[in-house]
């Protein structure tokens, strides 16, 4: 949650045992951050709480993310995508074997600047950047990033989905990308009257 009266500290937040005793209280992040979310990432073997937000006021450099280890440990700050970029989506997913465990997969639409639409950032446990990608195009709005291992082979795919609303005004339309940065496919689905859409995986076939 975030402190606005007293102290005003901004952002913390608290990890809890299974008994409901307190293990530790963190601030995070920094006062000028907004639009937070939380998150659980497998590192391999545990699990980081990762905290990201935008910074929409003081040094105005846009979204970033900071991991805590289990104990509340701070691990390191990474600000990703550049400050135009906003509706920020972070998770963790398996897209590579290079590291055990999971990466971060960052992804928003750059709405000034050269606004170039939606992109997709994968960045490593360490707070390696692997690669960047803008995904479908700046016609597409109501984009949102998830998972999906679509070819069972253990490894997690990025699987983008959105809605081309202006333009040429295809309506709905799904990619997936690859831990490597490779489009692997790109369908319109339903038609353009559709609204709403959401997207998740299913296992047909076992």
């Amino acid at each position: 949650g975030r402190e606005v009266t007293g102290l005003a500290r901004g952002l913390a937040i608290q990890g809890f045992g299974s008994t409901g005793s307190i293990l530790f209280t963190r601030f995070v992040l920094n006062p000028n951050f907004g639009e937070t979310k939380f998150t659980v990432v497998d590192v391999g073997g545990s699990k980081n709480i990762v905290v990201s937000g935008r910074e929409t006021s003081g040094a105005l450099r846009g979204p970033a993310y900071q991991p805590f280890d289990a104990s509340g440990n701070f691990i390191l700050t990474r600000f990703v995508l550049n400050p135009d970029f906003t509706d920020l989506q972070i998770f963790g997913a398996n897209t590579t074997n290079g590291v055990s465990g999971e990466e971060i997969v960052t992804g928003g639409t750059e709405t000034s600047g050269l606004a170039r639409g939606s992109a997709v950032q994968v960045w490593d446990k360490n707070g390696n950047h692997l690669f960047t990608r803008l995904v479908l195009n700046a016609d597409f709005t109501e984009v949102k990033f998830n998972k999906i291992d679509i070819d069972n082979d253990g490894l997690e795919e990025i699987l983008v989905v959105g809605r081309e609303t202006k333009g040429l005004a295809r309506g709905a339309a799904i990619q997936v990308w690859n831990g490597n940065g490779n489009l692997l496919l790109t369908q319109f689905v339903l038609n353009p009257d559709f609204t709403n859409l959401k997207v998740f995986a299913v296992d047909q076939n076992g």
